[in-house]
């Protein structure tokens, strides 16, 4: 009867017979060719998997420098007039004709209703209008709305 191998390499699967070069993988053995041909392989995914994870840093670091330059730039104050068209008081935002403008925290939204004139001065930053201060107008007098931002003169710096 002839001697079967017990042992199998554990990348190949096939028999190791003997005096082939081996070597202890995981539980098992393996081919020593076997295994230097895994490891060039795995060193390969390695390499391409390091070359994708550098450039997406880069990637990464470059919008962070655009972010930083963005919020470098002092927003321009504003300030509008006008009849409030939508209310979303889960997000804090009220619709003055064609605006958006989110409301800071302190403003209280209780009692302000669609239809009602107000007057809010805000920070106009890039794609956001971020309302600080909210005036009811209440002897306005009837009519379309109107939203037209007016700038207001610059101010100093804002602190950091």
């Amino acid at each position: 009867m002839e001697d079967e191998p017990t042992l199998i390499c554990n990348f190949c699967s096939k028999p190791i017979c003997g005096g082939t070069a081996v070597i202890r993988a995981g539980d098992g053995v393996a081919h020593v060719r076997c295994l230097v041909e895994q490891t060039g392989l795995r060193a390969l995914e390695l390499q391409d998997q390091a070359a994708r994870t550098v450039e997406r840093a880069g990637r990464t670091v470059a919008e962070a420098r655009k972010l930083a330059r963005q919020a470098r730039r002092r927003p321009g104050r504003f300030l509008v007039s006008a009849r409030i068209t939508a209310i979303d008081h889960a997000h804090r935002v009220l619709t003055l004709g064609p605006l958006t403008i989110r409301l800071a925290d302190e403003i209280a939204l209780d009692g302000l209703r669609v239809g009602m004139r107000v007057t809010i001065v805000g920070m106009a930053t890039t794609g956001e209008q971020i309302g600080f201060q909210l005036m009811l107008d209440q002897d306005a007098p009837d009519g379309p709305p109107q939203a037209t931002p007016q700038p207001l003169p610059a101010s100093p710096p804002l602190a950091p």
